[in-house]
């Protein structure tokens, strides 16, 4: 296989169908992509969960409020057992309820920007 070839193979020689294969590890977090047919579901492990504060606040940092936005901005990271228990109580369900939630101080930390939603 040559390198111009390389870039011609589909998401099938990587995943098949109902996969998943880890593509990432390090002692803070593990990244897992998950094939559903066309879809490719990527879930983060965080081992430690100050890792995802620690994370965002340096995304936080980083941000620039006079750059070019464009129509998608980050605006938070959420780790997966807290967003798992956000879905149980309905917040993530309702737009105007999870951006009152993300807006709410108390959950600052989970915020990589200060725009309001």
């Amino acid at each position: 296989m040559n390198n111009e070839s390389i870039f011609e193979l589909g998401i099938d020689f990587f995943l098949r169908d109902g996969e998943s294969k880890v593509v990432h590890e390090d002692a803070s977090k593990t990244v897992v992509w998950t094939r559903q047919g066309d879809k490719l579901n990527e879930e983060v492990y965080h081992y430690n969960f100050q890792s995802v504060l620690d994370a965002n606040a340096e995304a936080a940092k980083e941000f620039n409020r006079n750059g070019k936005l464009g129509e998608h901005v980050r605006v938070a990271s959420i780790p997966a057992s807290i967003y798992a228990e956000w879905e149980k109580e309905g917040i993530t369900d309702d737009d105007a309820a999870f951006n009152r939630r993300l807006n709410d101080p108390d959950y600052k930390k989970f915020r990589v920007n200060d725009l309001r939603l």
